[in-house]
């Protein structure tokens, strides 16, 4: 639906055409839409010539990787050559700016924010810590655990010895976890920002708000930042938002 009459998407398997002719009288103008194997190793669409761009939700090197064939036919290519700092795509790393971004308590308390923690004795006092502060259940995440993958909720009570395993492998193999409280869900907000020079950065014109206690992992709806928000939420976004491309983060 926020396609571009231009853009060219990808899918599994082609939309029911009764879907497609119900956008098209709702004013909708159709991409064009292409049918190809996502889950391959490498991600082709050999029908089709010259690309202007390749354009995922968001970059990360595996993506990159998998797009590479379709990368090679586009004129303009906005994936780093040498490829991205490890630190960058890490939780540990996001701890880190949200800590400078609510320096006061706007949209969260400065208490709810991760614990970067190192070793195993340093991830049990970050839950003792959230409890404490009246957190019954922590998370813990693998620092480059992605879409839900690589967390476990850590409940009232002794930690169970499959969780402490699962601390001492994670810690093994990436060498840091994230401590954070267990909070319940009002909205997940995800932005894309174009970073066109150091220190300069826009919100691309989508973000993609997902409400409710029950958020697929697939697909979202991307709406504008306010929908759906009371209005002081909404404000707090907007002046986070803006605070952020101030400090170029």
């Amino acid at each position: 639906m926020f396609a571009r009459p231009d853009d060219v998407v990808l899918v599994r398997q082609r939309p029911r055409e009764a879907f497609l002719t119900a956008l098209c009288r709702a004013g909708v103008t159709l991409p064009e839409i292409v049918v190809t194997d996502l889950d391959a190793p490498t991600i082709d669409a050999p029908d089709l010539g010259a690309l202007a761009r390749v354009q995922p939700w968001g970059w990360t090197p595996r993506l990159a990787r998998r797009l590479a064939p379709l990368r090679a036919r586009a004129s303009d290519d906005p994936v780093p050559a040498q490829g991205w700092p490890p630190e960058l795509l890490a939780k540990a790393l996001g701890v880190s700016v949200l800590r400078r971004l609510l320096p006061g308590e706007r949209l969260s308390h400065i208490e709810t924010i991760g614990v970067v923690a190192h070793d195993a004795g340093a991830v049990v006092d970050a839950i003792e810590q959230f409890r404490g502060a009246g957190h019954a259940t922590v998370a813990c995440k693998a620092s480059w655990g992605t879409a839900g993958r690589g967390t476990i909720r850590v409940l009232a009570g002794p930690i169970p010895d499959p969780q402490r395993a699962w601390i001492r492998r994670t810690l093994a193999r990436q060498g840091t976890i994230v401590v954070e409280p267990w909070l319940d869900r009002v909205c997940d907000l995800s932005l894309r920002l174009t970073i066109g020079a150091p220190g300069r950065a826009c919100i691309d014109r989508r973000a993609d708000a997902r409400r409710g206690r029950r958020v697929p992992q697939r697909g979202g709806v991307r709406e504008p930042l306010s929908a759906g928000l009371a209005r002081g939420s909404s404000r707090c976004i907007s002046c986070m938002c803006l605070d952020a491309l101030a400090r170029g983060a």
